[in-house]
């Protein structure tokens, strides 16, 4: 079961790729970390690195999505579905990958907080 007090070691381990990657969050902020980690998967997305790192990484979004720790879907939606939703590429790709209950958390982040359209 995913919670929010470990949330941060959990990603780590489900994405050991961006662990590797330049540390520039502060690992006792999750909202730091995810909004760091919303960014590394952007940069990566436009950037076309796609392979069984992202698999992982929307395997662990929409593990989060379906939580029932609401701290945990919380910080889904604050510190990584609003980054994912400015960007147009990024945001496409995660409707593609994302569970439909990350799907329509995504959606509702648009609608409020997205683009304009």
């Amino acid at each position: 079961m995913m919670n929010y007090s470990e949330i941060v070691s959990h990603l780590l381990t489900a994405v050991p790729d961006f662990g590797a990657a330049d540390r520039t969050w502060n690992a006792d902020l999750p909202h730091d970390v995810f909004g760091s980690f919303a960014l590394f998967l952007c940069e990566r997305i436009r950037q076309g690195k796609v392979g069984s790192w992202l698999d992982q990484a929307f395997e662990f979004l929409n593990e989060m999505a379906s939580s029932k720790d609401d701290a945990v879907v919380n910080l889904l939606v604050v510190s990584v579905l609003e980054i994912i939703a400015d960007d147009d590429k990024c945001r496409t790709f995660a409707i593609a990958h994302l569970s439909d209950q990350g799907r329509s958390l995504l959606e509702r982040v648009i609608s409020d907080w997205g683009p304009e359209r």
